[in-house]
């Protein structure tokens, strides 16, 4: 994935090509100092059809991101960590 850290400009942006993403739902620093974003998989993939599910996203000390885990179940309900809109 192309970088989706901007270290000098201090923010986080998307720019993957594989999903549109919004902003993300929840970031937080592991104890090593990576980053993992949670997305909410409302993402409409580059075909139009695929929509991405909800993943965590990390960002290495290089400012790349890389998919570390993705659900593509569909799941009606809230789960655990993920908060609920209607």
């Amino acid at each position: 994935m192309p970088p989706c850290c901007v270290p000098a400009a201090q923010r986080i942006v998307g720019t993957s090509r594989a999903c549109a993403r919004g902003p993300p739902d929840t970031i937080t620093v592991s104890p090593r100092g990576g980053i993992l974003i949670c997305e909410d998989g409302s993402g409409q993939g580059v075909d139009g059809e695929r929509t991405c599910g909800a993943r965590l996203v990390g960002i290495d000390a290089r400012g790349d991101s890389f998919v570390f885990a993705e659900n593509d179940m569909l799941i009606d309900r809230p789960i655990a960590g993920k908060p609920l809109i209607p």
